[in-house]
């Protein structure tokens, strides 16, 4: 009996602590999100970076196909651009699923001028309007993809 209650006791503690990390690391992930950027269409470095998600999507795909939806094990962004009334912004995806040409999910960002939509909404985003990508992998703690979010980043500050 005093095993068992150890036992039962130690995998308890496991999980609690599984479970504050898994909130730490959604909110910095969240917190990374909601950055905004104000940059030119005509950006030259941007497209780089959506030359090179491009070129690099099927392993992201690959990966959704083969691996867990559960966001506690893994988490796929994709980046595009959404318009309204000539109004353009670049906003993150969460996705769960790719269909038919589509990344399907729900919005990661707040939207700044485009009214239509709004943060958790649930969008399809065409493959070749992606403009970068990230995949998280909490089992390994790593991140792939990403390729314009350092870029970005200093743009923003």
């Amino acid at each position: 009996m005093t095993k068992t209650l150890i036992i039962l006791i130690g995998l308890l503690t496991i999980a609690t602590i599984l479970s504050i990390l898994y909130r730490q690391k959604k909110k910095a992930t969240e917190k990374s999100n909601n950055r905004t950027s104000s940059l030119s269409s005509e950006d030259t470095e941007l497209q780089k970076f959506k030359d090179t998600a491009q070129a690099k999507i099927a392993y992201l795909i690959e990966f959704m196909s083969e691996h867990d939806r559960d966001v506690t094990l893994f988490r796929y962004f994709v980046k595009s651009e959404f318009s309204e009334n000539g109004i353009e912004e670049h906003l993150w995806t969460q996705v769960y699923e790719f269909r038919d040409g589509f990344f399907i999910g729900t919005l990661a960002n707040d939207l700044i001028d485009i009214k239509k939509l709004k943060y958790n909404d649930k969008v399809e985003v065409r493959k070749q309007d992606v403009e970068d990508w990230r995949l998280h992998d909490f089992l390994t703690n790593t991140q792939v993809g990403g390729y314009s979010t350092d870029y970005l980043h200093k743009t923003s500050e």
